[in-house]
């Protein structure tokens, strides 16, 4: 009989056992995946964080850039008579380069005239060349931009004689992706 009590506990005492046993596996597991969780949320906030700093640092860089063109090119930043003739352009695809900025040293241009047209292109992705990217395409042919700060670029136009109420320019943009774009300018003439 003492063989049977000793059978008994031993039984019970290894239910006890595989019971502790499950109960810290079970916990141990909630707990891995409540750390892995954690783990996965850190990373996304870590990612999210290093896109803002991006971001951030991206715009500081632009302040700082209209600072300084300012100083350097006040013709066209500091100037009652620029005229600013940047198209609107709604995002679809943030990679693809767009028309930030374009503004002429003149607000009154005539056919005959010999211009200086300043513009930028912006790609939210950041892999546009200047001023390797962008060809212009007007009346007179082709033109090709030459960098002038940052990443703002400069031409200039001789207006034709013949040109009658409006001068279009037509901006071919092509980012390192391979992504293009076309815009059409329009210069108003008086």
């Amino acid at each position: 009989m003492e063989n049977w009590i000793l059978a008994g506990l031993g039984i019970a005492a290894s239910c006890l056992i595989a019971w502790v046993v499950y109960t810290v596996q079970k916990r141990d597991a909630k707990v891995l995946e409540a750390l892995a969780n954690l783990l996965k949320e850190q990373q996304a906030a870590l990612i999210e964080m290093q896109q803002m700093h991006e971001h951030l640092s991206h715009h500081i860089k632009e302040q700082l850039e209209d600072f300084v063109l300012t100083k350097e090119l006040p013709a066209f930043f500091d100037s009652d008579v620029a005229l600013n003739l940047t198209p609107n352009f709604s995002v679809v695809d943030p990679d693809i380069p767009r028309l930030g900025e374009v503004i002429l040293d003149r607000n009154i241009v005539r056919a005959g005239d010999s211009i200086e047209v300043l513009f930028r292109v912006d790609d939210d992705k950041w892999n546009f060349p200047v001023p390797d990217g962008a060809t212009v395409l007007h009346e007179g042919g082709a033109l090709i931009a030459e960098p002038t700060s940052g990443k703002y670029m400069s031409l200039n136009i001789v207006i034709p004689a013949s040109a009658k109420n409006a001068h279009n320019l037509e901006f071919l943009l092509v980012d390192q992706g391979g992504k293009e774009n076309r815009q059409i300018v329009s210069i108003p003439l008086h």
